[in-house]
């Protein structure tokens, strides 16, 4: 008899015969989680609200419609930082007061209409939204076609019947459960009209849609609220997101920033207001002392808006936060190339004739946890995040790669040693759980996460017998793991010593 383990109890058999049980492997890998997903919390002229959704750029453009040239966009958020080479977004789309959503009572050659469409979602861009009739593919019957230029999206309801009383009927259905092949609408839902009398024309011109607006979206809607409904930033609670910015965010809710990052483990990127100086930045950010704050200076980018035909002043933190989510965790912003800057508030547009930040005011930024893009950076003539910095005031924990790696860490273990739980305290445990983080943490090393000191020891300690679980805290279900990691270092400040002379004498 095969058996599958934990289906049989192996100590109450009463038939004597062979019992053969397929057992789960005792060696449990750990996978490292996702650090290279970035969450964007801002607005939008179509897609859903207060829903995360993971997408990449093109998957923004089709679930949420283009960049708009205005202030909490979320599509310039995920443009930026997909130049810096980010690829996986999750986005929260907020909208404020005075959304609404497109609608199109559909018109009949005569009479009342016998069917009113309204956008799947609310936003401006429901009013790009059209719908036409033709002749069906079979006889006596009409082709419903509903499209979205901006969207590039095209919906057909083909060979629905022609007569009055059973057209509009099938037509609401087809939109709102599909009909053959073709699913229920991405674009609309139908609703019953009126009593109608005959049925819309067939012709290639389209009924347009009205109404679609986006609503006046504030701060706090990007903030949103907590609990059980929850809103705006806190929809990427319990989400992959490893790095996160709120659109044009200028800091003002720092605090309630700074707690959610910390809570779930999630770098927040943040930048003060247009035009900010030192002075203001630093009492901006005072009262905050975090490794999962990174706070760069407001001094906003010139950008080249390719869907607007426009160069706009943006918000820094989307060029800072996607070169964090495109490199390995262990990696600093600081010295990297940034993409698509044109200049600054500060350098202006005239890149390396413009004005610059002096040593003196770049030790003051970092010094106090601010962080600033500049151009011409210790490797060249090139933008860059010119500290590297997080918020924190402790040195071993404030630069900015030290919350990625601890997080990367952290929420591997927290995601996957679950399966332990249940499972009986003996040696074999002590020996299993320790092998497994061993393993994990080797790999680490092998992906260059970790690095063996020069003489090959590995980076890490994992502790898990009987000295740090004794009996007296097992029998209460206790099992206690210690694991100490030593992080690699960013190159920060490197010196020379150059001698040089006619009477130097070489030593090699």
């Amino acid at each position: 008899m095969i058996v599958l383990e934990g289906t049989l109890n192996m100590n109450a058999l009463g038939v004597p015969g062979v019992y053969t049980t397929i057992r789960k492997p005792r060696a449990r890998s750990l996978n490292g989680v996702p650090t290279n997903v970035l969450g964007v919390v801002g607005s939008a002229s179509w897609g859903p609200v207060n829903v995360p959704v993971t997408c990449d750029l093109a998957g923004y453009l089709a679930t949420f419609g283009p960049v708009m040239n205005r202030q909490f966009d979320a599509g310039t958020v995920c443009a930026v930082a997909a130049a810096q080479a980010a690829e996986s977004f999750i986005v929260v789309r907020a909208a404020g007061t005075g959304a609404a959503a497109a609608t199109c009572a559909v018109a009949a050659t005569a009479g009342p209409s016998g069917a009113t469409l309204t956008g799947k979602y609310v936003g401006s861009l429901g009013n790009d939204l059209t719908i036409r009739f033709t002749a069906g593919s079979k006889a006596n019957t009409v082709r419903a076609v509903l499209s979205s230029g901006k969207l590039s999206k095209v919906e057909e309801y083909d060979n629905l019947s022609n007569v009055v009383a059973e057209f509009w009927p099938a037509l609401i259905a087809a939109i709102n459960t599909g009909a053959g092949v073709r699913a229920a609408s991405d674009l609309v839902i139908a609703s019953a009209g009126g009593t109608p009398t005959a049925i819309p024309a067939l012709t290639a011109t389209a009924q347009a849609f009205t109404g679609g607006a986006d609503g006046t979206t504030v701060a706090a809607d990007l903030i949103g609220t907590d609990g059980a409904s929850r809103t705006g930033m806190y929809q990427l609670r319990d989400t992959a997101a490893a790095v996160a910015v709120l659109a044009d965010i200028d800091g003002s809710a720092l605090a309630n920033i700074e707690a959610f990052g910390r809570e779930e483990g999630i770098v927040m990127v943040v930048a003060g207001p247009a035009g900010q100086t030192i002075a203001q930045a630093k009492t901006a950010k005072a009262s905050i002392d975090s490794a999962w704050v990174h706070y760069l200076l407001g001094d906003h980018i010139y950008w080249r808006d390719l869907t607007n035909g426009v160069t706009r002043l943006v918000n820094p933190s989307a060029f800072d936060a996607g070169k964090l989510v495109g490199m390995s965790p262990e990696q600093s912003a600081l010295n990297k190339p940034l993409a698509g800057i044109l200049g600054s508030q500060k350098s202006g547009l005239a890149q390396g004739s413009a004005s610059q930040y002096s040593r003196a005011e770049k030790a003051d930024m970092f010094r106090n946890g601010i962080d600033v893009i500049a151009f011409r950076s210790p490797g060249g003539n090139y933008w860059s995040v010119a500290g590297g910095v997080n918020t924190s005031s402790n040195p071993d924990t404030n630069g900015d790669n030290y919350a990625r790696v601890m997080d990367y860490l952290a929420s591997t273990v927290d995601s996957g040693m679950g399966s332990e739980i249940g499972g009986v305290i003996n040696a074999d445990t002590f020996r299993n759980v320790t092998t497994r983080l061993d393993t994990f943490l080797g790999n680490c090393v092998s992906a260059g996460i970790l690095s063996n000191d020069e003489d090959g020891n590995p980076p890490y300690v994992v502790l898990c017998d009987k000295s740090n679980n004794p009996q007296s805290r097992t029998s209460l279900g206790y099992l206690q793991v210690d694991v100490q990691v030593r992080f690699q270092s960013i190159t920060r400040y490197l010196t020379i010593n150059v001698e040089g002379g006619q009477t130097v004498v070489l030593v090699r």
